[in-house]
């Protein structure tokens, strides 16, 4: 690769056209797309809470943000100045920062995707069996990625010092080299794995757990689950798809660059989208925008067979019942305090008369004043 010799230098004053093309599309992408990272960054500080900006998955949100913008400051800055002052290359360190940021950022990305994944299966109530089977592959492709961005990295940044420009470099390394290949592929095996343990997860039937959850509400969630898996997980994967046939039909190093670097922002946007949208939403609940209605089991009880409520009396169909608290959850009011609040409990009875199939179906009973004084905590 030291042999090969870079195209001559244009006339004092000019540059040759075959220079400015690739140039051009690099400076198109790389502003466009860059630029619609700002909104999103200050869009994502804005409706975030303290607590939110302490997570882990905050931090590497804005992390991804930052590298996004970086490189496109750098990728910039570099195509401007190789055509404004083609006979004064930049330094090779430059090209070694560029093409590590584009290496890694995808990386980054799908290490975000697998904190999303650890939502919908915690660590704490999932069998240790089940962790080992989800991780492990994971975790293997991870590493697997890193050490071929390692491998290449290296050799791009030693030949660099011999290039013209990285376009020049990095076409070299393209036709020579098969790593670039080797990481597309794993990429596209990458998030389409997460992508089927995350959606695969979400479309199971919901199974009753710890109390129940208002209709609204529930819906509420299936479509941000579905947002989130559409714009972290269903996007980069098919956009990955595409970069991979994109690969395997044409090999032309410029068309493909060009994808990569526009696959590489909306994996970006994609992610970010699902933080933003997701704090956007408790934001709103923080203002008083919107109110929602949690049911929490707190306990078991026995009522008479009669329970007078404000309603009058009511017949109560079993003596022993499940206790389950109801809370209005609207910020401003008074009697919210460090996210708990006091409401009377409620007893949910299954009817002895429903012999209709599926989950037993639920009436609410108002209890006795003396046994109304509970406390809900919000997750």
């Amino acid at each position: 690769m030291s042999n090969i010799t870079a195209p001559p230098l244009p006339p004092p004053g000019t540059n040759w056209i075959a220079a400015l093309q690739p140039a051009v599309g690099f400076l198109l992408i790389g502003t466009i797309f860059s630029s619609m990272l700002v909104p999103i960054l200050l869009a994502l500080f804005f409706f975030s809470t303290r607590a939110m900006r302490r997570t882990l998955m905050f931090s590497m949100n804005v992390f991804a943000l930052l590298i996004g913008l970086a490189m496109g400051v750098l990728n910039v800055y570099s195509e401007a100045y190789s055509v404004l002052r083609p006979s004064d290359p930049l330094p090779s360190s430059s090209y070694g920062a560029f093409a590590s940021m584009t290496a890694i950022m995808p990386w980054i990305v799908e290490c975000i995707l697998l904190l999303r994944v650890k939502v919908v299966y915690p660590l704490r109530t999932t069998s240790r069996l089940t962790l080992i089977a989800i991780y492990t592959p994971a975790v293997l492709l991870k590493l697997g990625r890193l050490i071929n961005m390692a491998v290449y990295l290296n050799t791009y940044i030693e030949f660099s010092r011999t290039a013209t420009t990285p376009i020049v470099a990095g076409e070299v390394l393209w036709n020579t080299l098969p790593n670039t290949r080797i990481e597309w592929g794993l990429q596209v095996l990458d998030n389409g794995y997460l992508s089927f343990i995350f959606l695969r997860r979400i479309i199971r039937k919901p199974q009753a757990s710890e109390g129940v959850v208002r209709g609204s509400r529930l819906s509420a969630r299936l479509r941000g689950l579905f947002l989130i898996a559409v714009s972290n997980f269903v996007f980069p994967c098919l956009f990955g798809l595409i970069q991979l046939i994109l690969l395997l039909r044409t090999g032309g190093f410029l068309l493909c660059t060009y994808f990569n670097m526009v696959n590489n922002y909306i994996n970006i946007i994609g992610v970010v989208f699902a933080t933003v949208w997701s704090t956007g939403t408790r934001w709103a609940s923080a203002e008083g925008l919107t109110s929602e209605y949690v049911l929490s089991q707190t306990g078991t009880t026995t009522l008479p067979s009669t329970t007078e409520s404000p309603h009058g009396s009511t017949p109560s169909n079993s003596r022993s019942y499940r206790l389950q608290s109801l809370a209005r959850y609207k910020a401003g009011d008074e009697h919210v305090t460090d996210h708990t609040i006091h409401t009377p409990l409620h007893a949910f009875v299954h009817t002895s008369e429903d012999r209709t199939p599926g989950p037993p179906k639920l009436e609410p009973i108002y209890l006795p004043s003396k046994q109304t004084s509970s406390a809900v905590s919000f997750v």
